[in-house]
């Protein structure tokens, strides 16, 4: 007798694409997942995880480019959705060690000198470990995050059963200058910049692994040359429509057609 999968909670996620322009067009930042990972083991994935509480309590004046009003008008909540961007910040700190934030002067965030580059890496690893939050950082370090360049782009619901479920909002953002990305070497054991068809391609051949909705970004990705070209297009999105993929047999069914209005979402 075949048993309904057990109820999964689903919780709210955040994911950043962090692009750049390199010598065969634009790249994308992608993390390779532990083997041994719980949810999409050994998959190759942007920087992203769940939203924490201490996402929501980032100070309004600690964040350029955007309020908290105009967040959760962007993602279509009622209020709160200031949190989904912080953690996709975040996220990218934690897993690759590049932080979105500026002085609070307006200056670009400077880790040119060893002891910048050091002390940037400690707050990684605390923040990491959870020994201290972000908001702590940028106190700490007279930092407010830059979120002037950070689009909403895409929206996916993990499908039913286990063993994790995330509603995860995904973002691009310019990879800042100066900063080098590296994975964290235990959530995270490889790190690469690649172009999306690059990607696509050695997914295609069996190389690597990807999560349906991870080819489905890449291949959007994929039609825009350079990192301006996704970044005008990306900042003149209206609306984001919700993708509830559902398992039929043994494929994975992405049209939203098929979604069933009373699946439940996270609370936000």
């Amino acid at each position: 007798m075949n048993h309904p999968a057990p109820a999964v909670e689903i919780r709210p996620a955040a994911t950043l694409m962090l692009v750049r322009d390199g010598v065969d067009g634009m790249e994308v930042l992608m993390l390779r997942r532990h083997p041994d990972s719980v949810f999409a083991a050994d998959a190759w994935v942007f920087p992203g995880g769940a939203v924490d509480p201490a996402d929501g309590e980032v100070a309004p004046e600690a964040v350029l480019g955007i309020t908290d009003s105009d967040a959760s008008a962007t993602i279509g909540v009622p209020s709160g959705g200031l949190a989904f961007f912080v953690a996709a910040i975040r996220e990218c700190f934690e897993e690759a060690g590049v932080l979105l934030a500026r002085a609070t002067g307006g200056a670009a965030l400077d880790v040119s000198s060893d002891l910048d580059a050091t002390r940037l890496a400690r707050h990684r690893r605390d923040v990491l470990a959870g020994r201290r939050t972000l908001a702590q950082v940028l106190d700490a370090e007279d930092l407010v995050l830059d979120l002037g360049a950070v689009f909403y782009v895409s929206h996916w619901i993990t499908p039913p059963g286990p063993p994790r479920r995330f509603d995860t909002r995904f973002f691009v953002a310019p990879a800042p200058f100066g900063q080098t990305a590296t994975h964290d070497t235990a959530e995270t054991v490889e790190s690469v910049w690649t172009t999306p068809a690059r990607a696509l391609g050695r997914q295609a051949a069996g190389e690597i692994h990807l999560v349906f909705p991870t080819i489905k970004n890449l291949e959007a990705l994929a039609r825009f040359p350079v990192s301006a070209d996704l970044l005008a297009a990306a900042s003149a999105i209206d609306s984001v429509p919700r993708v509830a993929p559902r398992f039929g047999g043994d494929t994975l069914i992405p049209a939203a057609a098929l979604h069933d209005p009373g699946e439940p979402t996270c609370p936000t």
